[in-house]
């Protein structure tokens, strides 16, 4: 079935496989292999590639490949053989396909190769088809389970993290239920105060998933980093986050460089720094902020007085809900160091037991 071959397709085909030693050679791979012409006639194919298209090699040469692969007399919407002939480059790609009558659906990889005649033309492009089904489903497999192990995962780390201002709520809910005359006056602005703190926290956490589920790319653009740390620090200082009795103190913030990053991530991502530093402070514990600036880096460097991270804990407290202190789990340092990361920055964390942490977020500068 080779009547549709040219002379020059003919040349080829008494060229390179007259000895039929390459035809036996690559007889034995276990991928397709397939040369076609520039019209897309199938010059020669090995033994995997007729298993494939279920016809015999005889029968294959001088089909055009889409006669062949899918029975149609248009070439394949995902074929990219005209491009290989254009542009003279190899090309690989991978897609599920469909393909016989049962309508099969295989995941196929496609390599292309440009083969040029001696005046350096493209002439013929090889064709090598890997079937990649059963790897395909089994790392599917895999990635399915992976996923819903970190669902689980997290899932078990988001209840532990309610469990405890959801429990303060209700009872204090449930005390406040009782008569008026069983309370004093004190004791009933106590129990709104639990119930005002737990609701905090647990809108904080609300929050911080809430942004893990909404975070966009990066929208870039120039600004001063030391008016940034000023718009956290007022911020927070108008904020319930601020402990009473806590000091803040801004050191030096040297002005008149720029980064070029997405300023609302990285606002957030120095507030969660802050915040967590002024919890571990505690109420009568000092937060320091100040900047420091390279030649072509800035360091807002977070520094406080609370009890310090033991040195094996360090790696741990950028691990979503993971916290010291077991009534305040979240993902604040999580995100932060994402932030930062996605940046091209990087987060350092520097700690003494019984002395303080020092958190510091680094970004490039602009050029």
């Amino acid at each position: 079935m080779n009547e549709g071959l040219t002379q020059g397709d003919r040349a080829f085909d008494a060229l390179s496989w007259e000895s039929g030693f390459c035809d036996r050679l690559l007889d034995v791979m276990s991928d397709s292999i397939k040369i076609v012409s520039r019209d897309r006639r199938i010059l020669f194919v090995n033994r995997s590639a007729a298993r494939l298209l279920n016809l015999s090699k005889q029968d294959l040469v001088g089909l055009r490949c889409h006669e062949a692969f899918g029975g149609t007399p248009e070439p394949c919407e995902f074929c990219r053989v005209e491009e290989v002939f254009e542009t003279g480059r190899e090309k690989r790609y991978s897609l599920w396909v469909e393909r016989g009558e049962d309508r099969d659906h295989r995941f196929l990889e496609f390599s292309l190769y440009p083969l040029r005649d001696e005046s350096a033309s493209v002439r013929w492009v090889a064709e090598i088809t890997r079937d990649l089904t059963e790897i395909k489903k089994a790392a599917d497999r895999v990635a399915f389970e992976e996923k819903v192990g970190f669902l689980g995962e997290i899932s078990t780390r988001v209840a532990e993290a309610m469990k405890n201002p959801v429990s303060a709520i209700l009872t204090a809910s449930k005390v406040l239920s009782e008569p008026p005359e069983v309370l004093t006056a004190q004791e009933k602005e106590t129990l709104a105060a639990i119930v005002r703190e737990e609701g905090a926290r647990l809108q904080g956490l609300l929050r911080d998933l809430l942004s893990v589920g909404s975070r966009q790319p990066p929208q870039r653009t120039f600004f001063d980093p030391a008016d940034l740390a000023d718009e956290v620090v007022s911020a927070i200082r108008n904020s319930q986050v601020w402990p009473k009795g806590v000091r803040c103190e801004v050191g030096s913030l040297p002005r008149g460089r720029r980064v070029f990053a997405d300023p609302e991530q990285v606002r957030q991502a120095l507030w969660y720094v802050l915040e967590n530093a002024l919890e571990a402070a505690g109420s009568r514990g000092s937060v320091t902020i100040r900047l420091e600036l390279g030649n072509d880096a800035v360091r807002w460097i977070v520094a406080d007085s609370g009890p310090g991270i033991p040195a094996d804990r360090i790696p741990m407290i950028f691990e979503p809900f993971w916290s010291s202190k077991k009534e305040k789990r979240g993902l604040g340092l999580t995100l932060a160091k994402s932030i930062v990361e996605i940046h091209g920055g990087e987060v350092e964390v520097r700690s003494v037991p019984g002395k303080g942490t020092t958190v510091s977020l680094r970004l490039p500068l602009a050029r």
